[in-house]
């Protein structure tokens, strides 16, 4: 089945079956993809946070508008954007990319002096606005790559009602709720309305 095919059944999951659980390596596959999405600059301005444990899940859905799909999934995926850029994290992120690439030029040492003076210097409502369209596109990812895993899969078409095997919550959060990033990074995350 080809992507596009994938993609045809995909739909807005809004009744899940909380007896069952999304598989690991189904999960692993969606936060995969997200990794290796495009971002402005690359710098991936957001934190994914995978949220199983249910007492979390039902304090989110308090501030999610009560959407049950937030309790009754089995990994609910927060898209937590910056709320700026800062020269920490604009470093981390070329770190990071050097790292991995094994590879540094001038031209990457000049991009990143440039986005350290222009992106800390604006505006910070500016730079969370920003930041929220690039989890966007991450979020768009993530559902492509959920389609792909078939993770949210209707029954066929003869059949009545429409079910879920499984499935994966993405959100992003809004103004006033921000993630620390650090903490984040190292596994756990602080969530402040």
């Amino acid at each position: 089945m080809s992507l596009i095919d994938k993609l045809k059944w995909r739909y807005a999951t809004k009744k899940m079956d909380s007896s069952k659980s999304v598989p690991t390596e189904q999960v692993d596959a969606i936060l995969e993809a997200v990794r290796l999405t495009a971002s402005s600059s690359g710098l991936q301005p957001y934190e994914l946070i995978v949220i199983t444990n249910p007492e979390i899940r039902e304090k989110i859905k308090a501030i999610a508008n009560n959407q049950t799909q937030v309790t009754d999934c089995s990994h609910l995926i927060v898209f937590a954007a910056w709320d700026n850029y800062t020269p920490q994290g604009i470093n981390d992120a070329f770190d990071m990319t050097e790292k991995v690439r094994n590879f540094k030029n001038d031209a990457g040492v000049a991009y990143r002096q440039m986005l350290l003076k222009n992106y800390h210097a604006r505006d910070p409502e500016v730079n969370f606005t920003h930041t929220a369209k690039q989890a966007y596109i991450a979020l768009g990812t993530g559902l492509i790559a959920a389609a792909y895993e078939e993770v949210m899969r209707a029954k066929p078409a003869s059949s009545k009602g429409r079910y879920v095997k499984s499935a994966t919550v993405s959100t992003t959060m809004g103004p006033g709720i921000k993630v620390d990033p650090n903490v984040a990074r190292e596994g756990g995350a602080v969530l402040q309305a």
